[in-house]
């Protein structure tokens, strides 16, 4: 038996699932791995610190917060608008997104926006105008975490922070594939300054130096 894996480790403690069906692995590779192997494109994550006031208790409390800040989700608005495009934003929430949105309207930029809500067809069509370089900024829902090729990705903005190594290692590995005219990926970690969401930034930091990727930080 032959198993493969870009993330064999998981959430809920449950590979040795995995390993009793196959055997304990045989051959790991981290992914700068491939990145010195000429098989990715270079990333380097630039970790955005948004300093917030903290008057949240619970977790759906401090999400809400952090998602409907004003000033948080126009930092985010300026990184999307001076990005090296074609640049794809992911969002956890709907909420987050539309607001966003609005301020991305505002400034009349072209933007395409894709959530669970559209259909495989809309899907389908929009992520072949992004491929094709017709659509340059691309704002999407966690759909994007899974089972979607869009190699030409050169900025990657991770606008709601997570908690979850492995669907951060997912989404980082997506953008880097390689294409025609790409010699580096930048990768914005946004850092919601805030009760839960701080303690979600060691998490990823841990994972970006695990893994051997470059990163900087800087605070708004």
């Amino acid at each position: 038996r032959l198993g493969l894996s870009a993330t064999p480790y998981r959430e809920d403690q449950k590979e040795h699932i995995i390993y009793s069906l196959l055997g304990d692995p045989v051959v790991q590779y981290k992914l700068m791995d491939f990145v010195k192997k000429g098989i990715l494109t270079p990333p380097i994550v630039k970790i955005v610190k948004i300093p917030l006031i903290d008057k949240c208790n619970s977790y759906q409390e401090c999400k809400f917060l952090a998602y409907s800040n004003e000033y948080a989700n126009n930092v985010i608005a300026d990184i999307i608008t001076k990005a090296e495009k074609p640049v794809l934003v992911l969002f956890k929430e709907i909420s987050q997104l539309n607001n966003v949105s609005e301020i991305l309207r505002a400034k009349n930029m072209d933007f395409a926006v894709l959530t669970g809500k559209d259909d495989l067809e809309k899907r389908d069509q929009i992520i072949q105008q992004f491929n094709m370089g017709k659509i340059q900024i691309l704002l999407a829902s966690t759909i994007f975490d899974e089972g979607v090729d869009i190699p030409n990705i050169k900025s990657l903005v991770l606008a709601s922070g997570g908690k979850s190594k492995i669907k951060l290692l997912q989404r980082i590995g997506r953008s880097l594939r390689k294409a025609n005219g790409k010699d580096r990926v930048v990768i914005y970690d946004i850092a919601h300054g805030i009760r839960y969401f701080s303690q979600h930034l060691q998490n990823r930091i841990t994972l970006y130096q695990e893994e051997g990727i470059p990163f900087v930080e800087e605070t708004r």
